[in-house]
């Protein structure tokens, strides 16, 4: 794609390509939250 057809189709395209970047990084933070959570509940178990 050329850079001017992107600037043309980025005011459509931004608002889904800011979404899925939103939940990518959610996934991620969720994914970090329940390692270390297992982590520690494994810690004190062992």
């Amino acid at each position: 794609m050329a850079p001017e057809a992107l600037d043309i189709l980025w005011p459509e395209i931004k608002p889904s390509v800011e979404e899925q970047i939103k939940k990518y990084i959610n996934r991620i933070l969720e994914n970090a939250t329940i390692v270390n959570f297992a982590k520690r509940l494994f810690n004190v178990i062992v």
